[in-house]
């Protein structure tokens, strides 16, 4: 049981870390690089004696994995934090609890992540702890045996739902010769064949000063913060091994299939294509997408679809943007005995928003909500150090935090419609079921049922 004084620590770090929104424009970022040539993205921030320090390896998220042991850098993940250097996995993690650290990492398809907040006054701990997990990770065969079957039961349970099968089956569709393919996070056969020698390959090969991003926010000055990235990093090796990349071809547009599953719901996913960040058709694109799908309850589709007819529990868009894709995604989930009319709907409003008809009210009530909801991204030091490595990663600049909603303000309303009439191609819209639906034949032509065997 956590000690009494651990549990008033984790409660007191739990309001430290519930900050009132922050003004974009109050937002100042500096770039630290210390005497080892580690670079960080500092935002001072004395308020709260705390630091938060998020950080990603490039390409060595789950694309980096053996397609024969796919969920090798997720398992990774779930072990460095398992026991390193002196400490085995119990007093490791004993360590975090009695002192209320935040130490964890993780990975997305593209990069492997991490990140650490402490109270000032356990820095030097919480830093002993997070260098000797980035650079002597022990791999013990209990931590990491019981991290593989608790990665294998969430895989088989994630097999019982139809979103999880729709999702894996369109990316396995979308992308047949890339490792976008999947499972990017493993499966019971796939995680069974990886050993803890495997694990230490993974992390020799990934983790390293070349492929590193890091971002800090908190009470901590630039010659304090020098010499603790040189203790984290500094020993990393020079540069990464990783597999060379693969450019996607994405293969699945224009697609209408479904999925016999037994269930009493039907879950939908669709996609269509989309635009780079660093496309200047970009935000005319996002505001398209916030108008259509993305808006939440003011949404064409949530209004008429959920709202006003009531055939869905929820229905949505958004960007993705993976380092060498994009595409608008979305999806919804429907009675089978509804299915059909709100393919029908969700298909005719993709098809209208193609034409290019948004209206200047429209555009209006977007661009407020998106500006005026921004500061809501910066709610804790956490959050914003988070948000801070994704504008590395995206290489959207050092300053884009303050020029971010003047992006969205130049908008006008024809670049809107001009870029809806450009990108949007409704023919290029695919749809994918899973569940009993009904009535699907007259929603879309040429609709495809698959025989389905469960994706492992």
């Amino acid at each position: 049981m956590m000690p009494i004084t651990a549990v008033f620590q984790m409660l007191a770090l739990l309001v430290l870390l519930v900050l009132t929104p922050l003004s974009s424009r109050a937002i100042t970022i500096e770039p630290v690089t210390s005497s080892g040539g580690i670079t960080a993205w500092l935002m001072r921030d004395a308020t709260l004696p705390l630091v938060a320090i998020d950080f990603a390896f490039l390409g060595a998220g789950g694309l980096a994995d053996p397609r024969h042991q796919a969920g090798l850098g997720k398992l990774m993940a779930t072990t460095l934090d398992e026991g390193a250097g002196e400490w085995d996995s119990q007093a490791f993690q004993a360590k975090i609890n009695a002192h209320s650290l935040g130490l964890s990492f993780n990975v997305s398809s593209d990069d492997f992540h991490g990140r650490l907040y402490s109270l000032n006054r356990y820095i030097d701990l919480a830093s002993d702890l997070m260098q000797a997990a980035l650079n002597q990770p022990r791999f013990d065969s209990e931590p990491v045996a019981r991290m593989q079957a608790q990665l294998s039961s969430s895989a088989k349970r994630q097999l019982s739902q139809p979103v999880a099968i729709a999702n894996r089956y369109l990316w396995q569709r979308h992308y047949p010769s890339h490792p976008y393919h999947g499972p990017i996070f493993g499966n019971a056969e796939t995680l069974a064949r990886i050993t803890p020698a495997d694990l230490r390959r993974r992390w020799q090969n990934g983790l390293a000063q070349d492929n590193l991003i890091v971002s800090v926010v908190g009470d901590i000055t630039p010659t304090t913060l020098k010499p603790l990235l040189d203790k984290l990093f500094g020993a990393l090796p020079r540069q990464a091994n990783l597999p060379e990349k693969i450019v996607p071809k994405s293969a699945y547009f224009g697609q209408f299939e479904w999925l016999p599953y037994a269930a009493n719901q039907t879950a939908g996913v669709f996609i269509l294509p989309s635009l780079p960040r660093a496309h200047p058709d970009f935000y005319p694109l996002f505001l398209v997408n916030h108008i259509v799908g993305g808006g939440g309850f003011s949404s064409r589709l949530t209004q008429e679809v959920r709202e006003e007819r009531g055939l869905v529990y929820s229905i949505y868009s958004h960007l993705i943007s993976m380092r060498d894709d994009q595409m608008i995604y979305g999806g919804f989930a429907t009675n089978n005995e509804t299915a059909g009319e709100t393919v029908r709907l969700m298909r005719q409003h993709w098809q209208q928003a193609a034409k290019g008809d948004f209206s200047q009210a429209e555009i209006d009530k977007a661009k407020a909500y998106l500006t005026g909801s921004y500061g809501l991204r910066f709610t804790s030091s956490s959050e914003i150090a988070r948000y801070m490595t994704s504008l590395q990663s995206e290489k959207l600049g050092i300053d884009f935090i303050q020029q971010r909603n003047d992006l969205i303000a130049a908008v006008q309303l024809k670049d809107v419609n001009r870029v809806a009439q450009t990108y949007i191609q409704p023919d290029k819209l695919s749809i994918l079921l899973v569940g009993q639906p009904q009535d699907i034949a007259g929603a879309v032509k040429g609709a495809v049922k698959q025989d389905f065997t469960p994706i492992r």
